[in-house]
């Protein structure tokens, strides 16, 4: 990930597009932090991008911003729900009780399992002639939920996303405090 120096360069590189621009060390610090998790060739590209459309330096929410969407990019188009549901009806088997399991798992994408496992396995491998429309519809909904929230993740800020899944933990311990299951789930 990118170090200090990395970024520092980044930046010298950038200000001397922008001659009007006196980088300094605040600045420098401030961009190491928040690009401390960004692989340093993704910045160094974002920070090209950003000096063929940005007019003035870029902020650190307009470079995050470019490296996102390069990150997209290399990520390739992924899998659309079309797409997901359709290779989660190939991974998913039922056993002779009816009872939905994984053949193939590695068939789908994480997003796209964790979509079916949310949605329900059984559902997926038993009822799809029975109403495919209806569960497409719904399966797609869920996975477009997680496919969002996922986007939203990427964006976050590296220490908030670490706040974030604290306070998620927490919620969880307090709920199952107060539902007596004191079991931490994996």
């Amino acid at each position: 990930m990118a170090s200090y120096q990395e970024v520092g360069k980044v930046l010298g590189v950038l200000a001397a597009a922008y001659p009007n621009y006196q980088l300094r060390k605040e600045t420098i610090d401030a961009y190491a932090e928040d690009f401390a998790d960004t692989d340093p060739d993704v910045l160094a590209a974002a920070a090209k991008q950003s000096r063929r459309e940005c007019e003035f330096f870029p902020t650190i929410a307009a470079l995050t911003k470019r490296v996102q969407m390069i990150e997209r990019l290399a990520r390739g188009p992924g899998h659309d729900a079309a797409e997901a549901w359709r290779k989660a009806c190939e991974a998913i088997r039922f056993n002779e009780r009816g009872v939905g399991y994984w053949h193939s798992k590695e068939l789908c994408e994480p997003i796209a399992i964790k979509a079916a496992e949310a949605f329900g396995l059984t559902r997926i491998a038993v009822r799809l002639e029975e109403n495919a429309g209806t569960d497409f519809a719904q399966f797609r909904d869920t996975y477009n939920s997680f496919t969002n929230r996922q986007a939203e993740l990427e964006r976050l800020h590296p220490a908030v996303r670490v706040q974030i899944e604290q306070l998620a933990e927490r919620l969880n311990m307090s709920q199952r405090l107060s539902t007596g299951n004191n079991d931490k789930k994996d």
